[in-house]
């Protein structure tokens, strides 16, 4: 039920953005990763070890994301940047396990590929900014598909992120996507739940380290 609750929360917040009620998008927006938190921690009876204790900082970090990114700016733009990147960092400690070279290529050649295609567009701090935030997504799905023979969630979470953060670099640097919102937000909170749930079953052999 508490998971039904979060995509309806999602939803309702999809929708405020659709119908322009800024009130309800500040409101509802930034309720979405404690939220997630809250699930998490009821799932592990609130007793977190080392990975978990790392998940909630990644949380914690993508609800910092959230916040800056519902305000317009460059500076609001660069901060919310920042703070995912920080929580995809952390993605990639989780997600981590030795991966073949062939496999971290096609990722890479993805990140590197789509940045280019940002490239002319954006300022200068934003072409240094981009970049390193194109190659940290690229690792986190790519550790991710690491996990596809046994955990297709933690996979399918990470596409859906890239997915949702295309979207936004197309819609705020190339040309502007009729609903962007709807495509932004219902694969990015799709997405932390489904890695949610994957992370669950990553770390259900080690709950009692």
């Amino acid at each position: 039920m508490k998971y039904i609750f979060f995509v309806i929360l999602l939803f309702v917040e999809i929708a405020a953005t659709f119908f322009e009620n800024r009130l309800g998008v500040y409101v509802l927006k930034p309720l979405l990763m404690p939220f997630l938190a809250i699930i998490y921690l009821s799932e592990l009876s609130f007793k977190v070890n080392r990975n978990g204790f790392l998940y909630l900082v990644c949380l914690f970090f993508c609800f910092l994301g959230d916040v800056f990114l519902m305000f317009d700016g460059q500076l609001y733009f660069v901060l919310g940047l920042g703070s995912f990147l920080i929580g995809h960092i952390l993605y990639i400690v989780q997600f981590y396990s030795p991966i073949q070279w062939k496999n971290l290529t096609f990722f890479i050649l993805f990140g590197l590929g789509f940045y280019v295609l940002l490239f002319n567009s954006l300022s200068d701090v934003l072409v240094y900014a981009v970049f390193i935030y194109a190659m940290a997504i690229s690792l986190m799905w790519a550790f991710s598909y690491n996990h596809i023979g046994y955990n297709k969630l933690i996979f399918i979470g990470a596409s859906l992120f890239v997915f949702s953060d295309s979207i936004i670099g197309i819609n705020k640097f190339i040309f502007p996507i009729p609903l962007s919102s709807f495509w932004v937000m219902l694969p990015y909170g799709l997405g932390q739940l489904l890695q949610l749930k994957g992370i669950l079953k990553i770390n259900d052999s080690k709950i009692q380290e």
